[in-house]
């Protein structure tokens, strides 16, 4: 189905990756993560998590339930499914550490701009468009580094799109009920009495 719509198929070479769809919209969308406002960065990325949270929200659903389903019927496969997915994260941020440099700069010098802006002593249309200028050509290097190694940039438009998503499933603390602790009755009763 890839090869028969121009649309669909993944560029093989960089030169085909320049050209691609999803090299041009990765530039726009930088370009507008800069100009945007701070609300409208933290909205724009707030649409990032939502469109990755629709398409990956049934799915790790469906792959959790299946495996507590097969970790409730063979307790010892706990063991062995930890330490595979354990491993196969490790192997994915070895592969592709490339693409957390790509999304790292991408969210983080739309911010950092705003503090340069906010520190240097120039008019601010020479702030806006210097920095917004100096942003685009640095990530379009970037962009040039990461296709040399792979020229999948369908796979880097993804990584993108997720990466805000994936921060908050990784990084916040998860909450858990069962590790506060419960009042025993005795406490309770010490409690009423005063």
């Amino acid at each position: 189905m890839h090869n028969r719509i121009p649309f669909l198929q993944i560029p093989t070479n960089p030169a085909e990756t320049q050209r691609s769809w999803s090299h041009w919209l990765l530039v726009v969308l930088f370009g507008a993560l800069c100009l945007l406002p701070i609300s409208g960065k933290l909205l724009f990325i707030l649409g990032f998590v939502l469109f990755t949270a629709l398409l990956k929200g049934p799915i790790m659903l469906m792959v959790g339930t299946l495996l507590a389903v097969l970790i409730g019927l063979f307790p010892p496969l706990a063991w062995v499914l930890s330490l595979f997915l354990f491993l196969n994260e490790l192997f994915f941020l070895v592969r592709n550490w490339r693409f957390g440099v790509i999304a790292g700069f991408f969210f983080a010098f739309p911010f950092l701009r705003l503090l340069i802006e906010r520190a240097l002593p120039y008019p601010p249309l020479w702030e806006r468009f210097g920095t917004l200028t100096l942003g685009i050509l640095l990530f379009y290097r970037l962009l040039l580094w990461f296709y040399r190694k792979n020229p999948n940039s369908h796979a880097l438009v993804w990584s993108i799109f997720s990466w805000p998503f994936d921060f908050l499933v990784r990084f916040f603390p998860r909450i858990n009920r069962s590790n506060r602790s419960a009042q025993s009755p005795i406490s309770k009763r010490k409690f009423w009495r005063n």
